[in-house]
């Protein structure tokens, strides 16, 4: 049993409400998932934070389905890495900071996943391959970049069918954001705020309403006034 936190319940165990029965089952075959470095640090300090965190990767994740081979730019403590490789995907993760890629490295492993980590940064990345999908969801990436558009480019080097990253428009203008990811070689650049809640049940008449918010524009806008972000995406036609 690969665990990254020893389980103390017993093998055998069974519970009085048989919709926790998984929770047991789970927890005695794989162990108890620790939260990991920066997301420890958001549910002690901030648990909003967190709770946007886990939403917002649940937000990208359809994006993903059928793409075997993903590169994770900024994978921190490894949160999604591990979620990634979980779901059967060959994983690159890079991050600049060692301490970072290091805990990310002994997350999979104490979870008997693996993934290739490598230190690096936005500005110097060669990997030499591509990938089915280059992922830089790093809660704005562009202010991690300290040559945006030279970034997306060496991105897109790295990209065989789809690039997603997120963006901050109060900080960036929008047009300026799809520009530069069209510049770089995407023919089929889109985007779409962050609007829909993934933790609150709603009725389905408001989530149909609010995806079609999303896809509106100029009301799509609105909520970016103030807070928000968005999801870019470039993808090549010749591979969709």
């Amino acid at each position: 049993m690969n665990n990254e936190a020893e389980s103390s319940i017993p093998n055998r165990a069974t519970t009085r409400e048989p919709q926790y029965q998984r929770s047991i089952e789970l927890a005695v075959q794989d162990g108890l998932t620790t939260l990991g470095l920066m997301t420890n640090q958001a549910w002690i300090d901030d648990p909003r934070h967190l709770v946007f965190t886990l939403a917002r990767y649940k937000f990208i994740a359809k994006m993903l389905t059928g793409r075997n081979h993903v590169l994770e730019i900024g994978c921190a403590d490894g949160l999604v890495t591990k979620a990634l490789a979980r779901s059967g995907m060959a994983v690159t993760a890079i991050d600049f900071s060692p301490v970072m890629v290091e805990t990310a490295r002994r997350r999979l492993n104490a979870a008997g996943l693996a993934a290739n980590f490598v230190v690096t940064d936005l500005d110097s990345l060669d990997l030499g391959r591509q990938f089915d999908v280059v992922l830089a969801v790093m809660w704005s990436f562009f202010a991690y970049a300290s040559d945006p558009r030279g970034a997306i480019t060496r991105l897109a080097d790295h990209t065989r069918v789809k690039m997603l990253i997120d963006a901050n428009p109060r900080a960036f203008s929008i047009p300026s954001m799809v520009a530069s990811v069209r510049a770089a070689g995407f023919e089929s650049v889109a985007w779409r705020p962050f609007l829909i809640p993934q933790r609150r049940r709603l009725p389905r008449p408001v989530l149909r309403v609010l995806a079609t918010t999303e896809r509106v524009p100029g009301v799509r806008s609105l909520p970016l006034r103030s807070r928000c972000n968005i999801i870019l995406k470039g993808e090549h036609r010749d591979h969709r």
